[in-house]
């Protein structure tokens, strides 16, 4: 791009000098050259569209006046050194003005690249931000699910503690119940001197210390079985 646009410039400075060089001519024999004039103005136009930067327009523009300066002195038959000396003034002029040109256009590219990796970071950051939130939502996914899983250890851990209760309660239940059977089982006649436990207001005997008939009782004493018989006491239902 930069190299079309040089050749822009030099082509419209040619065209240039060359619609003032047609100019001046018909000027000066009195004739009315449209074709020169269209030809200087076109060439006028691309020359300053072609040059980009202000101070390179500036002493573009400065050149030019010099040069038509010098061509119009040089024509008009003025001192041939001081017109030469304008135009090669004028020439050196544009060129330097078309020179700066270069710069500008570096300027320009080397703002694009700024914007281009200012964007380019941009996205970079938001893609390191998806990625952490992501990751915080998996921790916190696995948190939670870690929660949950302890909870329901929890539960099974009471649950279990529960049945084991139960059961042992079940065994123990079993086991005086056992015991009480093996006692109602021994022979009345072999067992009349066997001591039996009875409260002050009852009207049980228990062979139990433990049998559930007691447990409310506030006094409990002991007597044989005869004894007890002959009091009118009964069996406790219990056993």
């Amino acid at each position: 791009m930069k190299i079309i646009w040089t050749l822009v410039t030099i082509v419209s400075l040619i065209a240039l000098i060359y619609g003032i060089w047609q100019w001046i001519r018909s000027a000066r024999a009195g004739q009315n050259n449209r074709t020169a004039k269209i030809i200087t103005a076109i060439a006028t136009v691309l020359f300053f569209i072609s040059i980009k930067s202000i101070i390179g327009t500036l002493i573009a523009v400065a050149g030019m006046l010099a040069l038509v300066s010098g061509i119009w002195r040089l024509f008009r038959k003025r001192t041939a050194g001081g017109s030469l000396l304008l135009i090669i003034i004028g020439i050196v002029l544009v060129m330097a003005g078309t020179t700066l040109v270069g710069p500008s256009s570096n300027l320009h590219e080397d703002a694009a690249d700024s914007t281009q990796t200012s964007a380019e970071a941009k996205s970079s950051a938001a893609e390191e931000e998806s990625s952490a939130k992501a990751e915080y939502e998996s921790l916190t996914a696995k948190e939670s699910s870690s929660r949950a899983e302890a909870a329901e250890s929890s539960n099974l851990e009471k649950t279990a503690a529960e049945s084991s209760a139960a059961a042992s309660s079940s065994i123990a239940q079993a086991e005086q119940e056992a015991a009480s059977s093996s006692q109602a089982a021994v022979p009345q006649n072999t067992n009349d001197q066997q001591l039996v436990y009875i409260t002050a207001t009852g009207s049980k005997y228990h062979f139990n210390r433990g049998c559930r008939g007691l447990r409310n009782a506030n006094s409990v004493s002991t007597m044989s079985l005869s004894d007890a018989t002959a009091q009118g006491l009964t069996k406790c239902g219990f056993e």
